[in-house]
């Protein structure tokens, strides 16, 4: 599906990575999973920041809808690609390990 997306889009302005979290991150899934997952994109020039964001903000968007289409409900706690929190740049997704580490909160061993 995201080669499928790209075609649509347009080749992606930088690299990224699709990851995804959860029981299908784990290899758990079964017949009802839901989706969780997140987008990791290379670090952008500062000139095209808004450009690249633009485009992966629209891009997990895109796969979120396609993904539901094909029976994979919307993560009712939103950690998807679709929410801006986990479509992000390397250098945050850096941070968010950093600040999850370093303070073991409930919450940030979850997201970790």
């Amino acid at each position: 599906m995201l080669e499928l997306i790209e075609k649509k889009m347009g080749p992606p302005p930088a690299s990224y990575c699709w990851i995804v979290f959860g029981s299908e991150g784990r290899k758990e899934q079964t017949f009802r999973t839901d989706q969780d997952n997140a987008i990791i994109y290379q670090d952008p020039p500062d000139a095209s920041g808004s450009e690249v964001k633009d485009y992966f903000s629209s891009f997990a968007r895109q796969m979120s809808d396609s993904l539901a289409k094909c029976g994979f409900p919307k993560c009712s706690a939103d950690y998807m690609a679709s929410n801006p929190s986990w479509c992000q740049p390397l250098s945050v997704w850096k941070k968010y390990f950093s600040e999850w580490i370093t303070t073991p909160t409930p919450d940030a061993i979850l997201n970790s």
